[in-house]
């Protein structure tokens, strides 16, 4: 039998019939790990829980976070100074975890230190969803494309405790997952895509990722890794948010004009041409994260152009078309 010193960590923060379905996922694939359901140490449990084959993880309960942040960073990282574990796998509380990912992720381990995979999508009611959107490539992950999004989907990851503890872990911020990934890229650490997809990922209009927010006070510390990766890359525009951060906090900073983010696109895209190992596949990746940012800023029209000049006629025609076939698909299958 694979043998490993490695940890499932599941942060929750209700017992619903999403966590049920994503704790039966762990517990039906068998794994070696242990598996630790992280909560607040005053939250109720429910007495259905308690069939759910007690023997096979453990409840940590976690103090509550007093920074007003949701509590994701600050509840894993107060379980992994709790457990003594090599390698962490992470989940979501309402997530499907695929066969064989244990396995997969733990070899992969042993030759990267953190590893990431593109995830399938699935409604709330379980039901899978086309994924028309432009995969990341298989590999280590380009460095630039941090800056325009966020390429990592965190209930997927595996990583290693020494990466974790060499950059400090998880910080009790929002988001917290992209800070964690900027620390990591910024401490020149690689972050590996697999080939294979390791969980289906829930789309649903209760998850925290599509919920209201406000937590602008720990926006700066993210703003920070920013600033951080784009002196390392030699990156000039002035931009200070890329996609992903805005999208987050609905952003409406003016700092944010499209022509700052033209530049940065053309910047970004600029170093593909000049890059002997970068996949061209990425410029369908970030022809689609362009797209979004200015779709959401309400300038899409007025960038067409200069998308068109940096793109060219084909993969801004792919990305669009994917762009508006996705969200189709999201109405069809009631995500929000």
């Amino acid at each position: 039998m694979f043998q490993s010193n490695a940890a499932i960590l599941v942060p929750i923060f209700k017992f619903n019939s999403y966590f049920e379905s994503t704790l039966n996922s762990i517990l039906d694939s068998r794994p070696v790990s242990k598996v630790y359901l992280i909560i607040d140490d005053d939250m109720d449990i429910p007495e259905s829980f308690s069939a759910i084959q007690q023997d096979k993880y453990c409840l940590l309960k976690s103090p509550k976070s007093l920074s007003g942040v949701k509590g994701i960073g600050y509840k894993l990282d107060y379980a992994i100074r709790q457990i003594n574990a090599d390698f962490i796998l992470r989940m979501d509380a309402d997530d499907i975890w695929l066969p064989g990912r244990e396995v997969e992720q733990l070899i992969l381990l042993e030759k990267h230190a953190i590893v990431t995979s593109e995830p399938m999508l699935i409604n709330s009611r379980g039901a899978l969803i086309p994924d028309f959107r432009p995969r990341v490539p298989v590999g280590n992950i380009w460095e630039p494309l941090f800056l325009l999004c966020n390429p990592v989907s965190h209930p997927s990851v595996a990583i290693r405790r020494e990466l974790l503890e060499r950059v400090h872990g998880y910080r009790d911020t929002y988001p917290e997952d992209l800070d964690l990934w900027l620390r990591i890229i910024n401490s020149d650490s690689q972050i590996y895509v697999s080939d294979k997809p390791l969980i289906k990922y829930r789309r649903h209009r209760a998850q925290i990722s599509v919920s209201s927010v406000s937590y602008s006070n720990s926006y700066s510390e993210v703003s920070e890794q920013y600033v951080i990766l784009k002196n390392r890359l030699s990156i000039k525009s002035e931009i200070s948010q890329s996609s992903a951060f805005c999208r987050v906090q609905n952003c409406t900073n003016p700092v944010c004009n499209s022509n700052e983010y033209s530049k940065l696109v053309r910047e970004i895209e600029a170093k593909i041409d000049g890059s002997k190992i970068v996949s061209k596949r990425y410029r369908k990746r970030l022809a689609y994260e362009a797209i979004i940012w200015f779709f959401l800023h309400k300038s899409i029209k007025k960038e067409m152009k200069s998308l068109l000049a940096i793109f060219g006629l084909k993969n801004l025609m792919v990305s669009l078309g994917c762009f508006f076939l996705q969200g189709t698909v999201f109405r069809i299958y009631g995500v929000k």
